[in-house]
């Protein structure tokens, strides 16, 4: 629990630093779910939490997610983007250990994997993000029947 406690002082400071509370001391009730905090770790194989094995070779980034004082359980996709961008940005941690594969981002997360398509540009001395394209699955939400009389 002490890591988490440290994760959620900083995401709080965060979001004080960019404006959604005036005091640290208020995000956890006035702001939980934002700022993301994403924990970035060097590639391995993992299993995934329906017991399949996510080989190394399947994604270029290895992520979790830190949200409402808890690690996320798979990984929303506005955190998905922006560690895409954070992928492409040179010197950031994302970026170094990302494997890179051109304009393609696959993060490698609790639940399998999220596919990211990057289209970036360098400007001068800064990167120019032009836009990002999430590639989702669907799943069953129900089943039923209806009748018509």
């Amino acid at each position: 629990r002490e890591i988490l406690d440290i994760l959620e002082a900083i995401r709080s400071k965060a979001a004080e630093i960019i404006g959604l509370v005036n005091r640290a001391e208020d995000a956890t009730i006035m702001s939980p779910h934002f700022p993301f905090i994403a924990i970035i770790g060097e590639k391995r194989d993992y299993r995934a939490a329906d017991g399949k094995i996510i080989s190394r070779d399947r994604y270029t980034i290895l992520a979790r997610l830190f949200s409402m004082q808890k690690m996320h359980h798979a990984y929303p996709v506005t955190g998905a983007i922006c560690t895409a961008a954070a992928a492409k940005i040179p010197g950031t941690i994302v970026n170094q250990l990302s494997e890179d594969r051109g304009e393609v981002v696959i993060i490698g997360h609790p639940k399998g994997i999220i596919d990211l398509k990057v289209d970036v540009k360098p400007s001068g001395e800064s990167i120019h993000i032009n836009s990002i394209t999430v590639g989702r699955t669907a799943r069953r939400l129900m089943a039923g029947i209806a009748y018509y009389i």
